[in-house]
């Protein structure tokens, strides 16, 4: 059976099902992919015309932005001022993700598990693995990006560009982010890409409103967190990293040749959007190549390639290590 694009709708059911065949339930749990998340969604206010850029007949490579301009030290009226602005050029580096496999029709004759089965359970692995891989590639740009230059103060110990964070003062986290993002001159929306145990005590204070004894929801106003898996340090009950809405972004390109699509009866050359994940406005598009051809004794066997790739940016930091993303960790309690 030769492979038909409608096959791919199917596919997309027993991703966004994955409960369907209950069998199969463990091997299909969805993860939370909330540095991706964070990072798809923070492209379009980080990047103007994020979309023209994905449109691209090629890479982009560079994107100009303008340098700070150093304050005056004049006290009287002038005819005329001078001094000029200046540009810089940030460099755009993409990293390729391509996960892959194929289907032989001798395989599944007179088994159980058909060949449209074998299909729809094999791109659903690996779209899960495409976007594991962007999430941690994302949890990694965090890493990289923390900030060395951070003028709050509500938080006072650092080690190796973390905040530390007494478990004493969990209650006060989130609104201890938003002062130091503002001692930072940042104004606009907190976002903070964290894991799971500081997501139970979000949820938390969320349930900590004025008709408690303690009112603790006040300080999420404004606030917005991504959740993902944690890999944290020995004594560190969890991480975050924040920042304000549009300082850390993630785009994809795709090949032209893919996007007009191609068959020419032995390859086919298309884009594939994979479902969105729990949480995602919508999934990520990628390129899929599928060709038709024999191994070992002439058995028909199709092959499939899917690929993306992405590229993670940060606002430009003139300032070395002032990046506008902050590292936190929440120690674990006595």
């Amino acid at each position: 059976m030769a492979f038909d694009p409608t096959q791919l709708l199917e596919a997309r059911a027993t991703i966004e099902s994955a409960m369907a065949g209950r069998i199969n339930q463990n091997n299909l749990r969805i993860p939370y992919f909330g540095a991706a998340d964070a990072l798809i969604n923070g492209a379009p206010q980080l990047i103007s015309g994020v979309s023209d850029l994905k449109q691209s007949t090629s890479q982009p490579v560079k994107i100009p932005v303008f340098n700070k301009v150093p304050a005056g030290t004049g006290t009287l009226r002038k005819c005329a001022g001078t001094g000029t602005g200046s540009v810089a050029l940030v460099p755009i580096v993409y990293e390729g993700i391509t996960e892959e496999f194929n289907l032989n029709d001798l395989d599944h004759q007179g088994n159980a598990v058909t060949r449209d089965m074998a299909f729809a359970y094999l791109v659903a692995q690996k779209a899960k693995n495409i976007y594991q891989r962007i999430d941690d590639k994302a949890k990694a740009f965090l890493e990289s990006q923390k900030a060395t230059v951070n003028k709050g103060t509500y938080f006072g110990t650092t080690l190796a560009g973390a905040k530390r964070v007494p478990y004493a003062q969990r209650n006060e986290l989130f609104a201890g982010i938003q002062a130091e993002l503002r001692s930072n001159n940042f104004s606009g929306v907190a976002e903070a890409v964290t894991g799971f145990n500081m997501g139970a005590l979000y949820g938390f204070q969320q349930n900590q409103g004025p008709a408690n004894a303690q009112n603790l929801q006040y300080q999420l106003q404004n606030f917005n967190p991504y959740f993902t898996a944690m890999n944290n340090g020995a004594g560190v009950f969890d991480t975050a990293y924040a920042f304000e809405a549009g300082t850390v972004g993630m785009f994809d390109w795709l090949r032209p040749d893919f996007r007009r699509g191609r068959d020419i009866g032995t390859d086919v050359w298309m884009t594939y959007r994979l479902p969105a994940m729990p949480g995602m406005a919508q999934g990520l598009e990628v390129e899929l190549k599928v060709k038709y051809g024999c191994q070992g004794e002439a058995e028909y066997t199709e092959s499939y390639v899917m690929h993306i790739d992405v590229a993670f940016l940060g606002a430009y930091a003139e300032e070395t290590g002032d990046t506008g993303v902050y590292k936190y960790e929440l120690l674990q309690g006595a």
